[in-house]
């Protein structure tokens, strides 16, 4: 087989192509310090091994490298995790215990060592009182329950790249709920991280078997998400106007789906349309997307580069900026957007921004278009006339020689100063945010509609008295 074809075929199938050449693990190994998807950091030893006396199970994990073998280690749910041994023959990762003895050499092994530094908590208190409302950074309220805890029900947000979450802090645990898609009822902090470095576990519900272990080796906090009720009216026959004078369109119960800039919480769509029309960045902002029930998070207005594809979407609304506030001209307009979906109105829209009703701009047009096409009409009537009366003088021998055409001028060449002077009426739309914009290689985030990626969310984890962390 050509070895280009076989490079083809494993980049298509890497599992079949693994299983017909019973390619083992990957035994690279760069000696250079890693930071693990969670955050622990690692002092990394090529050809080395960490003794067995310090394993931490009797069995060990499977592993396709010694990354994976450390991010493991740094989610281990079970334990508090302080080294591995990866077998690069068999693939095995050995997690380490808190015995943890500094590396051997060894051929056919290396070893890691977390940084034990990071895994030591500088105090397991609550930080707040029992039963206070707090926020989190991005203004979401919740209810603390100091120790307390909720087993089950764990969410697996699907924008943050492990789960659980490590977190410094209760306060940084709330953040994580709020910042989690999708929409996080309620959050479970292990300041101590007696069950793993990942001590953060953001929850489906807030109504399982709440229980208060005022007394327990693992420390447990727990917090109720308390969001705001938002007005979901939405009326697509207006058009909203932000502070900058930008006119925005609006369409009811439809998503777009474009990667976003980044997403915020909003109370009303006049605040998610400011946010947008303020947006300081390098790339600007076209398309607002807002979901006043929040269903798949508090950051519930989605900020986009470009206008994306429409999708339907119930109780979602959309602000595009107008082609006549400089927007790329693909906004829609008259509530419908560029694939004909309307929204439905059922209600007053809500917020501080200006809104124009649609109906008096659209008689203006309808009217200038019927002029135009009097216009036109009569000049195709003169027009018609005089070639007739051109082809009869042709015909009777009147002035039926013409000189030769006068050359047209050429263009002149391409360059800084010359001229290729094309205007476009509708500018090119570049359908990605620049680099510095993006989130990382995490899929295209559609707020709905689209291919969201719904984690699945059982009762896997409970911190203590009951089930044993599941990984």
């Amino acid at each position: 087989m050509p070895p280009s074809l076989w490079k083809r075929l494993y980049a298509a199938s890497p599992v079949l192509v693994g299983r017909l050449t019973s390619k083992r693990a990957d035994d690279s190994c760069s000696g250079r310090n890693f930071t693990s998807k969670a955050g622990l950091q690692f002092d990394v030893s090529c050809n080395a091994q960490i003794p067995s006396s310090d394993n931490l199970y009797n069995n060990a994990n499977s592993a396709t490298s010694l990354v994976d073998c450390m991010n493991q280690c740094a989610t281990n749910t079970n334990d508090l995790c302080y080294g591995v041994t990866f077998e690069t023959d068999s693939g095995d990762c050995w997690l380490k215990n808190s015995d943890t003895s500094n590396p051997t050499s060894n051929q056919t092994t290396h070893a890691a060592i977390a940084n034990t530094a990071q895994l030591q908590a500088t105090t397991t208190a609550c930080g707040f009182s029992s039963s206070s409302m707090q926020n989190s950074t991005d203004g979401e309220p919740f209810q603390i329950y100091c120790n307390t805890d909720m087993g089950g029900f764990d969410l697996h947000p699907n924008n943050f790249p492990t789960w659980p979450i490590h977190a410094d802090s209760f306060q940084e645990c709330l953040d994580v709920c709020s910042q989690s898609h999708d929409n996080c009822a309620a959050v479970a902090y292990n300041p101590g991280m007696e069950k793993g470095y990942t001590n953060c576990y953001p929850k489906t519900i807030s109504t399982g078997n709440i229980v208060q272990r005022p007394n327990s080796e693992v420390v447990v906090h727990f917090a109720v998400a308390d969001p705001p009720s938002l007005s979901s009216g939405c009326d697509s026959n207006v058009q909203v106007t932000a502070n900058d004078t930008s006119v925005w369109d609006i369409s009811c119960n439809v998503d777009r789906a474009a990667r976003d800039i980044i997403d915020v919480h909003a109370d009303s769509l006049d605040d998610c349309v400011a946010q947008c029309a303020n947006w300081g960045s390098n790339a600007d902002c076209e398309a607002a997307v807002w979901d006043p029930k929040m269903t798949k998070g508090y950051l519930n207005c989605y900020l986009k580069a470009v206008t994306g594809v429409p999708r339907p979407q119930q109780n979602f609304q959309v602000a595009l900026k107008s082609a006549h506030s400089g927007g790329n001209g693909s906004a829609a307009t008259n509530g419908t957007d560029d694939s004909g979906v309307r929204g439905e109105s059922d209600g007053d829209g809500g917020g501080g921004g200006s809104h124009t009703s649609v109906g008096a701009i659209a008689g203006g047009v309808v009217g200038g278009v019927v002029g135009g096409l009097a216009i036109a009409g009569i000049a195709f009537f003169f027009w018609r006339r005089n070639r007739k009366a051109r082809r009869a003088g042709a015909a009777a021998g009147y002035g039926g020689v013409h000189g030769p055409a006068t050359p047209m001028a050429e263009a002149p060449a391409g360059g800084r100063d010359g001229a290729d002077k094309r205007h476009f009426s509708n500018p090119p739309v570049y359908n990605q945010a620049p680099e510095t914009l993006k989130k990382g290689p995490e899929p295209i985030h559609e707020a709905g509609g689209g291919q969201v990626h719904e984690m699945a969310a059982e009762p896997v984890a409970e911190l203590d008295g009951g089930a044993v962390y599941g990984r």
